[in-house]
């Protein structure tokens, strides 16, 4: 187990975490196409919202949008961040993607070889996900015992990046398949060795956050303003919004040639 060295760590996060994910956030505001958005949402839900105004109707459209973009891109890096802390601490190796699956790391710690498989949250896949992720931790088994490898030297982890489940073991009746899930502070534990870990690294992400922010917000607002004058032209007639034209936008049926 070696050290961490939190200059190395804060520069990571700098670079890999915090610019990368302004970057992207940037990128998706730059090349929003409000009309496209709009097409793909229920007009419904603006009304009883009491939405009435070309802003308010942008921006809750656009905060939508942001929200469940963002939290795709900075899930990503997050699980970037960890494959980095456990290669630096424990030596872990970030394993090929593969057509028949491979877990994200593999590492040793305390004489137990891991396979883990990172994750955002605890309840990140449908049923179908998490059976192809049972499958590939069997398939791993079956190698490992074709090479005669003992198994309970070997575990297999989901990791999640926040959330608190903790179970040593998942899917008992085939211990093939079976894997334990951990979550939050145990995982991030596990991966950095330190117990406070989840919370040592809130310091850096929100100082690299703060020097970001402004050159965000700058867009953000200029994107709202943009917007709002595309969608008054296309949807604000005598000054008012008319709804039957942002209905029909996303529900009316093509009529035949």
């Amino acid at each position: 187990m070696n050290t961490l060295n939190k200059e190395k760590l804060h520069t990571f996060i700098a670079k890999e975490v915090i610019e990368k994910f302004n970057h992207k956030r940037l990128e998706a505001l730059r090349s929003l196409d409000i009309i496209d958005v709009l097409r793909r949402k229920n007009p419904y839900l603006f009304q009883a919202k009491s939405l009435s105004t070309p802003e308010e109707i942008v921006r809750a459209i656009i905060d939508a949008f942001l929200s469940s973009h963002e939290e795709t891109i900075f899930g990503d890096l997050l699980e970037n961040l960890s494959v980095y802390v456990c290669g630096e601490v424990f030596g872990g190796i970030k394993l090929p993607k593969i057509q028949q699956g491979n877990p994200d790391i593999l590492f040793t710690r305390d004489d137990i070889i891991y396979y883990v498989e990172i994750k955002s949250g605890p309840h990140w896949g449908n049923s179908s996900q998490i059976a192809k992720l049972r499958l590939t931790f069997e398939r791993i088994r079956k190698e490992l015992l074709e090479d005669k490898q003992d198994l309970s030297k070997y575990r297999f982890v989901n990791g999640c990046i926040y959330g608190k489940i903790n179970s040593e073991q998942v899917d008992n009746e085939n211990n093939l398949r079976s894997y334990a899930k951990i979550c939050g502070q145990a995982f991030w534990d596990l991966i950095s060795g330190s117990n406070s870990f989840y919370l040592d690294i809130i310091d850096p992400l929100t100082k690299e956050t703060e020097k970001k922010e402004y050159e965000y917000i700058e867009e953000y607002n200029s994107s709202i303003i943009k917007a709002s004058l595309i969608f008054s032209d296309h949807f604000v007639e005598n000054n008012k919004v008319n709804w039957n034209k942002i209905v029909k936008l996303t529900s009316e049926n093509k009529q035949p040639n």
